[in-house]
């Protein structure tokens, strides 16, 4: 769940993962997913579907943009299969450890920017 609050006076976001486990996958292991073997995905939807959200990043998007034919669609499959189970992450990596230092424990911070662009 995608909430907002402030801090300091300036509105953040932030996903409650309210016990869900976030998940960060490079692109190779996206794409390996995505056109790899069917049972190997099919055990990591479950795992997402049940208990867990899949971290996606602007360089996620930017880079599942490259492969093209049966790849690009593979991955369009697989992406459309994990469903409302994923966050926007932001991967600013100082924002993240200052919002843990703040309290956000449990809590991924969004890309607000990528929420909008999306």
């Amino acid at each position: 769940m995608i909430k907002f609050a402030t801090e300091k006076d300036k509105l953040v976001c932030v996903a409650e993962l309210n016990g869900r486990l976030g998940v960060y996958l490079d692109n190779d292991s996206l794409i390996e997913l995505a056109t790899g073997e069917k049972s190997r995905r099919q055990r990591f939807l479950d795992a997402l579907l049940t208990g867990g959200d899949l971290l996606f990043s602007y360089t996620n998007a930017v880079e599942i943009a490259g492969p093209q034919g049966k790849t690009a669609t593979a991955i369009r499959s697989f992406l459309d299969d994990v469903k409302s189970h994923w966050t926007p992450l932001s991967m600013n990596p100082w924002e993240v450890a200052q919002r843990e230092a703040n309290g956000f424990l449990g809590q991924a911070p969004v890309s607000e920017s990528f929420m909008k662009a999306y």
